[in-house]
């Protein structure tokens, strides 16, 4: 191969020629006098069109001629060679712009389409970079415009829809850029451009235009085409004249088919395309550009399109024959022989019917513009010729457009046409309509769906049109007859075709539709006055006549068929003669049925078929009138009923009424029926009517134990019922018989999924002359009966079977419903009624059943309407039955069902009125004395004492001597409940608040109803009371409004909702409260006293007063109403915006100091009033005086026996203690009696003998006052030096010491909680304050180990989930977290602190986390010391089995004193929770929130979603068995971290018999799918073991299995390589246990990753393994390899002196071995290279990390080898995989062996003739074991191995026994 002999340009691109531009550029413009620039207007476009560098070539032939361009290899389509559209590479090589030159160049060169489109994409990015803001356009676009649009018209019709779509981007977005650039290359294009508007594919043809019209504003349009219409011509000439497929495409690069395609679509778009420019062209410009015209359409090439087989084309030549046609006729004028001669035999033999639409719009307009087309004979065939055999084909196929269009267009034939040489048109109408009609014969007639109808009345147009048109002149009456004869022959034919095959299926579709067609064409021509008295003579009465005549044939199912529709024809022309009030047509209907009865009375009389009678019936259907007043007919019908009506009606096959088709001796019932029933009302003659009647009756209902023949008579009585309801007979039809039927039918449930039978029953029920009252009566009851057992057994669940006969019911009671309730209620009989109607309400409501309920309902509301007695019935019975749903138990309807059944009986009585509809609805209520009994058994299972430690209200009420405890414990009430778990207590709350809630706005229902609507809101809010204590004791819930046990959960979730729901109801009150001077209201209540009014009383104060609730509270004093009370005061306090007046708050301060106002009362309105009162000088001195008081007391009274110093410590307490969130700050006194009050407090204590002593229950009340008035004076005094502080934290100390030897009681958690928490405010205190500081640490150690026994005490009896004890252990934990680690490890026990971890607590699970790290630290590093100097363990650790040292190795044990775990820490990590904790709940939600925010009456959360009031979400609280559950977890999960702590802080002795223990076990097993589930892996959970997986249906969140799909946790965003325990949050769990379970399996891949690679390789489920594959791999994987890396370089630096690390440093020596290495890393390949230098050789491996690392092992390779033999050598390698792989250790472990192995051999040591190391894999010892024969020293580790694996104790290599 030659060397090239030039360099290439990067990109191909070849360098631009600066010269040969420049001569170029001064050739292209030496023929221009002036700059185009300069010319105005289209003058800029005037460039030369055919130049030699332009797509077309000039030709020496004259422009007005026709264009020869065939030998032009650069027209459109044509080029070859170098060339490419006209454009060659010299051309495109002038092109300054490298970049544009390339991509011009590459799609020049492309054929195939993929890389087309690669190519005009990068010209589309190119061009798309470009501005287009320049007024002026893009320069670098301007130069492109010229190449592209040479490429544009080739492109613009390539074979690939993409390609063109693409090309018309780029060219739209060039347009737009190079604005007027384009001019001069507009002539050029603008043909090719406007033929892309025709593509077949929109998307081009879209963005096409869209460029036409960006470029050229619409007014600038027509000027374009009339500018550059020379172009367009001569480019449409091509195309249409002189291109074929060949010629157009490369044959060489294109199939047939392809090529093909692509003429058919360039072809139509230049039809398109001349259509278009005539259309847009003006008359003026038309004309003026008619020459240049005039030659396309002269040539035959153009018109012969019309025969094009391509359908496209086809479609474009009539498109364009219609344009030409409608803007210039004058152009076809001239041209019309040659333009008829291909137009009419091309389109009459087009059989593509998706050509149709334009053929036809082409034809109707050629043929309306020149009519006499039609006489052009075209290849020697007349048109009309064509026409018939085009019509013969029924318009091959297109059955809509052409039989719509032939009216249109045989209106615009010309005389010539129709008439025929002889004039009289009769030859041409024969002939067409004989044509016409054999298209219904054709196959292609039924091509379209529907296309008889429209065949049928587009030829009755045609024949009423030729016979209107031929009947004005005497000349053509011959054409006239044709068509009388044409239409008299379509109606035989559609009367007696019912035996023909082709044409009695198309009539049978629709008989009665072409019988109307029929009626309105010949009641057409009856009133045209020039043809009616001939359209009566030779059309009516011919008709008529044959209607007679098939009459009077025999009976045969043909002729019977025939008479039908003679009948039904007939009726129709009657019909709509009535309809338009033609008398003369009715009266010839009338006169015609008149015949026709008389015929078939005749019949009926001559004969015993059947066939007659069934005439007789449908002419008395049609014509009642005629027929029972035919005196002929009369007779007949009494001969036929007589003699053989009754055994036809028991022969004859039961058929419905809608099915018409009848046969000889079948299907004839219907008909049989209303004739008999016709007769029976008609007749004259009663007395023979009667008897016939009778014996007709009694023959059908003959007893018969056939199904059949009981169907029969089931349908025979059925239809006569319901007949004689339409026309009631004048004699009497009731009958035993009928009577005796009905019975045995209701008796025997012959109606169960029976239509007969329920139209028989519910016909019967309606029937108004057949049927007594008292039997409908009776069937009444026994339905009635029958479903409510049904609807009982539906709301048990137990309707299996019985659904059919349930349907038959409610489907009789539906259909007869109209005539039950009058019935019943004139009868007096509305009890069955008012049973249907309860159980047609309750399936309404029913899910399952409620369409066929609810279609009852829909029905009795317009009967309630229209009668008040149906309106009273359905209010009174369903009221009761609602009422009875609501406190009866046994009901399974629940709550909320029961409001929607309130309010749709509202809605069914149609209540709109407000006031009619809350009378309704507060029926629902009930009353006063209804709620009463169940609020007692409130009141008797009273709060819990526990509750005192956060309601002021029942410590106070215990000060007033009502023992809280003695009181639950006196009567605890049994509670019934339904199947919901609700009690009628709760069931009627919650339907109460439901049903108010959703009833509107509460301010109009309490403006409205004051006094109800108040007694109400108090009942509410005792119930709020209840569950609030409930919410809080758990443990104590008596169950009051729902059962513990059944749905507590779910039920407890609703009640949460009822209490957040009643704020609105509370604020409603509150906004009318606040108006009426609500103050002043309460004070007058309860300074009246016991005297005060009763509640139940009426006075003045109803309405929305408070007084109501004030009252209550003086009258029960229960501790309940109080509350109600004290928190209605707090949020009107909140509420009112005043200030409060000096006389209130005076008035107020003097009701609190009274004695004569409960104590309970005056606790509760202190905490209310609190902040309303405290800037007030009247409070300031009232808690001074109380404050004083108690000063003053002497130690003898500080008791409970004395009332007024315990009422003044109680009040005092209240108005001092800090307040929540409410108040920022705390209500204080002077510091000085502050201090007084304290010296007093400290002399009570010294002095008195009741607070010494801590056994009096009652002593203990006092006791919780005095610490929270401490608390509240610490505050206050915390910068004052003196005793009382030695006086607090020593009063601390002996309450801890004093309490809590046995099982606490409710007073002593309170005592010790308070003790707790005032210890924790003074150590918080004393961080500011050195002398508090002092005193603690005096007093710590005492307080600190007795808090430290009172936490670690195992007491069973202490309720953990009641908030009282929570919040004990948590003041405890509290203090037990200042515990200094010098007492932890003195006092604490790992069995202790592991049982903490486990508490349901988070502040303790996390306060034990701590202190076993604490513990277990220690004790691992003291292991760890004693295992490396080999210090003795204990012996008792050896005998696990002897009974008499268990006790105390277990103890040990727990001191981890051997290299195991804790037994307490290793019962937690070996068995993992039961269930998965809840994600989308806060479990410490009950912790942390203060029920009475959370749940206040002031609707501050109503802002909220309404989705956060969903299970778990905002519901506030998690179900206790999420509680149990998720702290459950995490203590399992601390646990985990505690055990990989130990791991941490060890040698690697102790950490590998650590991980042998976990190996052994099953707990990595039940880890690691525990983890993976919590990071959201699929399928992880399935693979817990059965211990662990029982009870997964405890967790109910979304993190269960039994909920959504799991999703996998996103770790991108977070650390994982350290995590702090501190910062667990369980208010987000859907976070805190993904990212625990995520550093957790980080650790496991730390410590324990050989443990994980086997779990991984033993996994089962391929897609779980995939899974943590690509976990690991993409999160914790870079993270492992990264901190192996870095500590292998921190290795190799000295650690510094002192600390852990340097400890184990200096016992494994591994700074000193790694020193002698040299090392090197690689983060980028993830390997690490050592090499160990030996005199002047070296010796190196490098490891290999995978990127899945550690989940799949390392690669060790020695690269070189010094001095070894290769098996050695590979032994070592092995070793070093070993290190990492089997025995969990790292980087550092493993080039530590290497190194160890490699300098001993070369000392002499050696090695283990086993493993073939120096250096053992398993406790790194060196070899030590000598066999006696040959001398080989093995590891004890690998001797032991082999001597267990081989059953045999000699030598591996002599044999000899050991």
């Amino acid at each position: 191969m030659p060397p090239k002999t030039t360099p290439r340009v990067k990109g191909n691109v070849r360098a631009a020629n600066s010269s040969r531009a420049a001569e170029l550029a001064s050739t292209s413009n030496a023929s221009s006098s002036m700059s185009m620039s300069a010319l105005g207007g289209f003058a800029q476009f005037a460039t030369p069109a055919f130049t030699p560098s332009s797509t077309y070539v000039a030709t020496a032939a004259p422009r007005s001629s026709t264009p020869n361009r065939s030998g032009s290899p650069s027209s459109p389509g044509m080029s070859s060679g170098s060339t490419f559209g006209g454009l060659d590479m010299d051309t495109v090589s002038v092109i300054r712009n490298g970049e544009l030159s390339m991509i011009i160049k590459r799609l020049m060169s492309k054929r195939d389409t993929t890389t087309k489109v690669r190519a005009l994409e990068d010209l589309e990015k190119w061009v798309r970079a470009q501005p287009e803001d320049d007024e002026a356009g893009s320069a670098a676009c301007q130069e492109a415009i010229g190449p592209w649009i040479k490429l544009y018209i080739k492109l613009t019709t390539d074979v690939d829809r993409r390609v063109r779509l693409m090309t018309n981007n780029v060219h739209f977005l060039l347009v737009k850029r190079v604005k007027k650039g384009l001019a001069p290359y507009l002539k050029e294009v603008v043909a090719a451009w406007i033929g892309t508007f025709f593509d077949p594919t929109r998307d081009v043809a879209r963005v096409a235009a869209e460029a036409f019209k960006s470029a050229f504003p619409d007014n600038k349009r027509q000027q374009v085409v009339s500018f550059c219409l020379q172009d367009i011509i001569y480019y449409i000439s091509g195309i249409l004249l002189e291109k074929t497929p060949e010629t157009l495409s490369d044959p060489r690069f294109n199939t047939k088919e392809e090529m093909d395609t692509r003429y058919g679509r360039v072809a139509s778009s230049a039809l398109y395309t001349l259509g278009y420019v005539i259309d847009t062209l003006s008359a003026e410009a038309l004309e003026k550009g008619s020459q240049e015209i005039a030659p396309l359409l002269d040539n035959a090439k153009l018109w012969a399109f019309f025969n094009h087989p391509n359908s496209l084309v086809r479609r474009a030549a009539y498109s364009t024959l219609k344009t030409i046609v409608t803007k210039s006729p004058g152009l076809i004028q001239d041209r019309l022989t040659i333009i008829s001669k291909n137009f009419f035999p091309s389109i009459f033999s087009d059989k593509d019917t998706t050509t149709h639409g334009d053929l036809w719009d082409a034809l109707l307009v050629f043929t309306k513009a020149f009519p006499e087309s039609w006489t052009i004979v075209a290849d020697k065939k007349p048109t009309m010729s064509l026409f018939s055999s085009f019509l013969k084909a029924a318009g091959h196929g297109s059955v809509t457009v052409t039989y719509r269009s032939i009216l249109p267009l045989i209106s615009t034939w010309c005389d010539d046409s129709v008439l025929g040489k002889n004039g009289t048109g009769f030859p041409f109408v024969k002939d067409f309509f004989d044509n016409f009609w054999k298209g219904l014969e054709s196959s292609n007639v039924d091509k379209e769906p529907g296309s008889t109808p429209l065949f049928l009345e587009a030829y009755l147009e045609c024949l009423v049109y030729f016979t209107v048109r031929f009947g004005k002149s005497e000349s053509t009456k011959q054409g006239q007859d044709a068509a009388f004869a044409a239409f008299l022959a379509f109606v035989r034919t559609y009367l007696t075709s019912v035996d023909d095959q082709k044409l009695a299926a198309k009539f049978s579709e629709d008989e009665q539709g072409i019988a109307k067609k029929i009626t309105v064409h010949l009641i057409r021509l009856l009133n045209i006055p020039s043809v009616r008295e001939r359209a009566l003579s030779d059309l009516w009465t011919p008709i008529v006549e044959s209607m007679s005549e098939i009459m009077s044939k025999e009976p045969s199912d043909a002729n019977i068929k025939s008479g039908k529709r003679a009948i039904l024809l007939l009726s129709q022309i009657s019909t709509a003669a009535q309809e338009k009030q033609d008398t003369i047509v009715i009266d010839l209907a009338e006169k015609a049925a008149d015949q026709l009865v008389q015929i078939v009375a005749r019949q009926c009389s001559e004969t015993q078929s059947i066939g007659p009678s069934q005439l007789l019936s449908s002419l008395a259907i049609q014509f009642e009138v005629v027929v029972f007043s035919n005196p002929a007919s009369q007779a007949a019908m009494h001969d036929f009923f007589d003699r053989q009506f009754a055994d036809m009606l028991l022969t004859s096959e039961v058929q419905n009424d809608s099915e018409a088709e009848s046969k000889e001796g079948g299907e004839s019932l219907p008909h049989l029926l209303d004739l008999f029933s016709g007769y029976l009302g008609n007749t004259q003659e009663q007395d023979h009517a009667s008897t016939v009647w009778k014996r007709v009756m009694d023959k059908v209902l003959t007893e018969s134990e056939n199904e059949v023949n009981q169907e029969r008579q089931r349908v025979i009585l059925q239809g006569l019922l319901y007949r004689t309801s339409l026309s009631t007979p004048t004699f009497d039809l009731k009958l035993d018989a009928v009577n005796s039927f009905l019975t045995s039918v209701v008796v025997d449930l012959q109606y169960r999924g029976s239509p007969s039978g329920e139209a028989l029953i519910a016909d019967a029920l309606c029937s108004t002359c057949m049927v007594p009252d008292s039997l409908k009566l009776e069937i009444v009851d026994s339905l009635s009966t029958r479903l409510d057992l049904f609807v009982s057994d539906v709301i048990g669940g137990q309707a299996l079977g019985k659904k059919e006969e349930a349907d038959s019911i409610l489907e009789i009671v539906l259909r007869s419903l109209s005539s039950i309730v009058p019935l019943s209620i004139e009868n007096d009989a509305e009890e069955p009624l008012k049973r249907l109607i309860i159980a047609a309400f309750d399936l309404s409501c029913h899910s399952e059943e409620s369409e066929a309920g609810q279609k009852v309902l829909d029905k009795m509301e317009p009967l309630s309407l229209d009668s008040e007695d149906a309106r009273f019935l359905l209010k009174d019975c369903l009221t009761e039955h609602i009422q009875d749903c609501i406190q009866n138990l046994q009901r399974f309807t629940s709550p909320e069902d029961l409001v929607s059944q309130a309010q749709k009986l509202a809605d069914l009585l149609q209540l709109t009125d407000s006031t009619g509809r809350f009378e309704l609805l507060s029926s629902f209520f009930f009353d006063k004395d209804h709620w009463s009994p169940m609020y007692q058994t409130l009141v008797q299972s009273g709060p819990h004492p526990s509750l005192a430690m956060v309601d002021a209200v029942l410590e106070a009420l215990q000060c007033q001597g009502k023992r809280l405890d003695v009181i639950r414990k006196d009567s605890q009430p049994s509670i019934a409940y339904d199947s919901f778990g609700l009690s009628a207590y709760g069931r009627l709350a919650l339907f109460t608040l439901e049903l108010l809630k959703k009833e509107g706005e509460m301010v109009s229902l309490f403006l409205q109803y004051p006094e109800k609507m108040t007694w109400i809101m108090d009942e509410l809010l005792k119930v709020r009371q209840g569950c609030l204590d409930a919410f809080q004791t758990p443990s104590s819930n008596s169950g009051v409004f729902y059962s513990t046990n059944l749905h507590a959960d779910a039920n407890d979730v609703v009640f949460r909702a009822l209490l957040r729901d009643l704020s609105a109801m509370a604020t409603s009150w509150i906004t009318l409260a606040l108006e009426d001077g609500w103050e002043n209201k309460i004070i007058d209540v309860l300074s009246s006293g016991p005297q005060a009014q009763s509640v139940d009383d009426d006075d003045e104060e109803g309405g929305c007063s408070p007084a109501y609730f004030a009252k209550a509270a003086l009258e029960d004093q229960d501790g309940i109403q109080e509350r109600i009370l004290a928190e209605l005061v707090l949020v009107l306090a909140k509420s009112d915006n005043a200030e409060v007046t000096p006389g209130n708050a005076k008035a107020w301060c003097q009701l609190l100091k009274s004695d004569s106002l409960p104590l309970s009362l005056a606790a509760g309105l202190v905490r209310s009033l609190r902040a309303r009162l405290e800037n007030t000088g009247d409070f300031a001195n009232l808690v001074n005086y109380w404050a004083s008081e108690l000063s003053a007391a002497r130690p003898s009274e500080v008791s409970t026996q004395n009332a007024p110093t315990l009422r003044r410590l109680t009040l005092l307490v209240a108005a001092l203690e800090q307040s929540t969130s409410d108040e920022p700050s705390p209500i204080s006194i002077p510091q000085h009696r502050a201090m007084n009050l304290l010296q007093s407090i400290r002399r009570w204590i010294s002095d008195s003998d009741a607070l010494q002593n801590f056994d009096d229950q009652n002593g203990l009340l006092v006791h919780s006052l005095l610490l929270k008035l401490l608390g509240a004076l610490a505050t206050q005094v915390q910068e004052l030096p003196g005793a009382h502080w030695e006086m607090m934290f020593g009063y601390i100390g002996s309450v801890l010491s004093g309490l809590g030897e046995s099982s606490l009681t409710a007073l002593e958690i309170i005592v010790l909680e308070r003790a707790s928490a005032l210890t924790s405010q003074l150590i918080y205190l004393g961080e500011e304050e050195d002398d508090i500081t002092t005193v603690w640490e005096d007093h710590s150690e005492g307080i600190l180990v007795a808090s430290m026994r009172l936490l670690g005490r195992d007491d069973t009896t202490l309720q953990k989930m009641d908030r009282p004890v929570r919040r004990y252990m948590e003041s405890l934990a509290q203090v037990c977290g200042y515990a200094p680690d010098r007492l932890l490890l003195s006092h604490g026990s790992v069995a202790e602190q592991c049982r903490l971890l486990k508490e349901p607590l988070t502040a303790v699970q996390m306060l034990a986390y701590k202190q076993l790290q604490t513990i277990l630290i220690e004790q691992v590093q003291e292991l760890s010391i004693q295992m490396e100097i080999k210090a003795p363990t204990s012996p008792s650790l050896n005998q696990e089995d002897d009974d008499e040292t268990m006790d105390k190795a277990a103890e040990v044990d727990d001191k981890m004193t051997t290299p195991k775990f804790p037994s307490s820490l290793w019962a937690i990590i070996s068995n993992p929770p039961r269930g998965f904790p809840a994600m989308d709940v806060n479990v410490d939600a009950d912790d942390e929130m203060n029920l009475q925010e959370e749940f206040s009456l002031l609707a501050l959360h109503h802002g909220q979603d309404e989705d956060e009031e969903e299970y778990g979400i905002g519901g506030g609280v998690a179900a206790k068995t999420e509680k149990v559950v998720s702290h459950s977890v995490l203590g399992y999960l601390l646990a985990w971290k505690l055990a990989f702590g130990v791991f941490e802080n060890t040698t690697y002795t102790v950490k590998s018999l650590l991980v042998e223990q976990l190996r052994a076990s099953s707990t990595m097993d039940d880890l690691l799918p525990y983890l993976f589930h919590l990071l959201g892996i699929q399928g992880a959970s399935s693979l817990l073991t059965s211990d662990s997986n029982t009870n997964q249906v405890l967790s109910t969140g979304s993190g269960s299995d039994a909920a959504a799909p799991l999703q996998p946790f996103d770790l991108g965003r977070w650390d994982i390589t350290d995590y702090q325990i501190t910062g667990f949050d369980l208010s987000s769990p859907e976070i805190g246990f993904p990212l625990l379970a995520a550093h957790l399996y980080y650790t496991c891949l730390g410590n324990v990753p050989s443990l994980v690679r086997i779990w991984w390789t033993e996994c089962k489920l391929r897609q779980l393994s995939i899974s943590v594959e690509s976990l690991t791999e993409r999160y914790f994987s870079p993270l492992l390899i990264s901190r192996e890396l870095s500590s292998l370089a921190k290795a190799q630096q000295a650690p510094a002196p002192g600390g852990q690390a340097a400890a184990a440093a200096a016992l494994s020596g591994v700074a000193d071995e790694l020193k002698e290495l040299q090392i090197k890393t690689s983060k980028v390949a993830s390997e690490v290279s050592a090499s160990f230098q030996i005199d002047e050789a070296t010796m190196e491996i490098v490891i290999r990390l995978p990127s899945n690392f550690p989940l799949r092992q390392v690669e060790v390779e020695g690269l070189q080898r010094v001095g070894v033999k290769e098996a050695r050598w590979r032994a070592w390698l092995l070793a070093v995989a070993g290190v990492i792989a089997a025995q969990n250790g790292s980087l550092i472990d493993a080039l530590s062996l290497f190194k160890k192995n490699v300098g001993l051999h070369f000392e002499g040591v050696d090695d283990c003739t086993i493993c073939y190391s120096i250096v053992s894999l398993q406790d790194r010892s060196l070899p030590s074991k000598t066999c006696k024969t040959c001398k080989k020293r093995f590891h004890a580790s690998c001797l032991y191995k082999w001597f267990k694996t081989s059953n045999s104790s000699s030598c591996p290599l002599c044999r000899t026994l050991w």
